[in-house]
């Protein structure tokens, strides 16, 4: 689905909620911009710190970095 037609839904929705009650689709704006904001850098930051946990891990001496990657490839399977 398309950026374009999930706004397009959104709004009729929120349009159709209006013509009913003038102040939920209000509130359901107020709730959800918020979230969407902080799922949206929680969501950065877990990229972040994934890639950076990766260049770590890359960076260690051949030892240790055998034995990590055992343990990242299994967590690629949970992935």
């Amino acid at each position: 689905m398309s950026l374009v037609s999930v706004i397009i839904n959104t709004t009729s929705i929120l349009a159709l909620i209006l013509t009913y009650v003038w102040w939920a689709p209000l509130l359901i704006l107020g709730l959800s911009i918020p979230l969407f904001y902080m799922a949206s850098k929680s969501g950065k930051e877990n990229y972040d710190a994934e890639k950076l946990y990766l260049k770590m891990i890359d960076d260690l001496p051949q030892g240790l970095d055998t034995h990590l990657g055992k343990i990242k490839e299994g967590r690629s399977t949970l992935i």
